[in-house]
């Protein structure tokens, strides 16, 4: 998740990251000695991608840690109390950059949207435990996925999945079938589930599924029942760890 990063030769003599604490005003200055891995004072917000999402108080002090002083990659006692701060603001002491870039959310919101529901709806943070499909307990959700590219792996923005289960989508016929008005969708981002089509792979018990399918698709079990339920984060668990990381 860190963004990149040039080596400019020309560096500002002093950076100021300014964020605040609640309700309190926090002022960081960092010294002339800052090394070259540090953000250059000439390159934007704009181009740093780590604390997109975040507003207010809990972006300057998400900037603050992970550009002008890069933290996750030079602690230093300053970087503890962004951190603290940062709790205070957030909830969360895990800064978006603490976490690499390997897996990724494929749906935050459920049946809420057919977008992926991202970043406002996303619960799991990074070092979170994983629970990979099919769902170790049963409780007819009926989640199933469209391998439309049919190469036995998720494709952003063009598989989509669906839930024709009575549990989270009252109108569902549980027919592997995409029932378009009666089943609920949960992503289709690309906006390619037609009524009519045939499920790939059913993520609740894994039938019909072409491996490795259904891995590493996974899910945050938020509320630790065993299944996924309608609105937890379903994740591509990149290294199949386990873990959001």
């Amino acid at each position: 998740m860190r963004a990149v990063k040039n080596n400019a030769k020309n560096r500002a003599k002093q950076m100021i990251g300014m964020a605040f604490s609640a309700g309190v005003g926090l002022v960081i200055v960092f010294p002339a000695a800052m090394t070259s891995a540090q953000t250059p004072v000439s390159q934007t917000v704009a181009e740093e991608s780590a604390c997109n999402g975040l507003v207010g108080a809990a972006f300057g002090l998400c900037n603050a840690y992970c550009e002008q002083q890069d933290c996750d990659e030079q602690p230093a006692p300053a970087c503890e109390s962004l951190r603290k701060n940062f709790e205070k603001q957030t909830g969360s002491s895990t800064f978006p950059c603490d976490c690499p870039a390997s897996d990724a959310i494929i749906d935050a919101d459920g049946t809420l949207s057919s977008g992926d529901g991202v970043p406002g709806s996303v619960d799991v943070t990074c070092g979170d435990t994983l629970t990979a499909f099919p769902q170790p307990v049963f409780n007819g959700s009926g989640l199933d996925m469209f391998d439309f590219d049919g190469n036995a792996a998720w494709t952003f923005g063009v598989d989509a999945m669906h839930a024709e289960g009575p549990t989270f989508c009252p109108t569902a016929i549980r027919d592997g079938i995409h029932q378009l008005g009666s089943d609920c969708i949960v992503v289709d981002t690309g906006g390619n589930l037609f009524d009519g089509a045939v499920v790939s792979c059913d993520l609740e018990v894994g039938a019909f599924c072409v491996p490795p399918l259904p891995s590493p698709i996974s899910f945050h079990d938020a509320n630790g029942n065993g299944a996924w339920d309608d609105g937890e984060d379903i994740v591509l668990d990149a290294n199949d760890n386990g873990v959001f990381d």
